[in-house]
């Protein structure tokens, strides 16, 4: 195994992730450049999120708070506002559910960039996980978990305020800006109780085994009601009343 492998490895997950949201949006689906777009932007992401953390890495050594508290706030305001600044006036942002993709595309380009580097560190240092462990080994087990529970998380963490901004468009101002803060506040907290799981005590990372489930059926339903309310669907519901399967449709 080589760093190139290494690095396919570390994307592929994000990169799965990414087309299986996409796929979730069935009535209109968004443009694909878009999409890139914004992936692209939650992997450049790492950057600023990295000089906001510095500080906090420097005054304090306690993992717990900064797995806990400092990484699921800046993380995840910091994906919201590319959604936010990137493509949430775009008019192809026209339906609910469309926070929900956005949201995932940024949050699964910010994961990707976050397992190369986790990836790559077992590669070069699998003693970090067991002696004698080797490399390719290491890789492969850091791949299917992180592939499977950190990187989705991610996105399903960033999909509480997704679905808080796809549904906050199409609401009054005023409700709109408390739908906005609960989805964020909802999903730093969601984002942390996962870290805390996984660093607090080691016995309770099990706890991920729920939680993640968990996660799922929130951003399932999420979706569902998303897709429900969205102009797309009354459209065609109101076309399926109006020109009824077999009838006869005059253009006008």
């Amino acid at each position: 195994m080589n760093v190139f492998v290494v690095i396919t490895l570390a994307i592929a997950p994000g990169l799965f992730w990414l087309w299986f949201f996409y796929k979730k949006d069935k009535l209109e689906p968004e443009p694909r450049h878009l999409i890139a777009k914004t992936f692209f932007w939650g992997v450049f992401l790492a950057i600023p999120v990295l000089i906001v953390q510095i500080p906090f890495l420097i005054i304090s050594s306690s993992m717990v708070f900064l797995a806990v508290i400092v990484a699921p706030i800046t993380e995840e305001f910091g994906k919201y506002l590319v959604v936010r600044w990137g493509v949430y006036k775009n008019i192809e942002f026209d339906e609910p559910v469309d926070g929900i993709i956005y949201a995932a595309a940024a949050a699964l380009g910010f994961a990707s960039i976050e397992n190369v580097f986790y990836l790559l560190g077992s590669y070069y240092a699998p003693q970090e996980i067991s002696e004698g462990t080797s490399a390719s080994y290491a890789v492969l087990t850091l791949f299917v978990i992180r592939g499977l529970l950190s990187v989705p998380g991610h996105a399903l963490w960033s999909s509480l305020w997704g679905y808080a901004l796809g549904v906050a468009k199409f609401s009054p101002p005023e409700r709109a800006n408390t739908l906005i803060r609960n989805g964020l506040l909802l999903s730093m907290f969601s984002h942390g109780f996962f870290n805390g799981l996984l660093v607090i005590f080691p016995p309770l990372a099990l706890g991920v085994l729920v939680l993640i489930p968990l996660g799922w059926r929130m951003t399932f339903r999420r979706i569902a009601d998303a897709l429900a309310a969205s102009p797309h669907a009354l459209k065609s519901l109101s076309d399926a009343e109006q020109f009824p399967k077999g009838g006869d449709r005059q253009d006008i």
